[in-house]
């Protein structure tokens, strides 16, 4: 069985050792940053601390201004 790197193209043949493996070596080896890229394409972003922080902050004022009995309107476009 023959497998091909889908990077460079390179195929690796089946031998002594698992042909997977080494196209796996092959692949962190020489397309290190491309299979990094890959793996955090798939992964979820964090929510950052300021991002929370803000929201809060947001928050406080919308219920503040509303105990104050102050309307909440939408900005009105010209």
């Amino acid at each position: 069985m023959t497998v091909t790197c889908p990077y460079c193209k390179k195929k690796f043949h089946k031998g002594k050792t698992n042909e997977f493996g080494r196209l796996s070596k092959h692949i962190w080896k020489e397309h290190k940053s491309k299979q990094s890229a890959k793996i955090k394409k798939g992964q979820r972003a964090k929510t950052k601390q300021l991002n929370e922080e803000l929201q809060y902050t947001d928050d406080m004022i919308v219920q503040s201004l509303l105990n104050a009995g102050i309307p909440l309107s939408a900005p009105m476009q010209q």
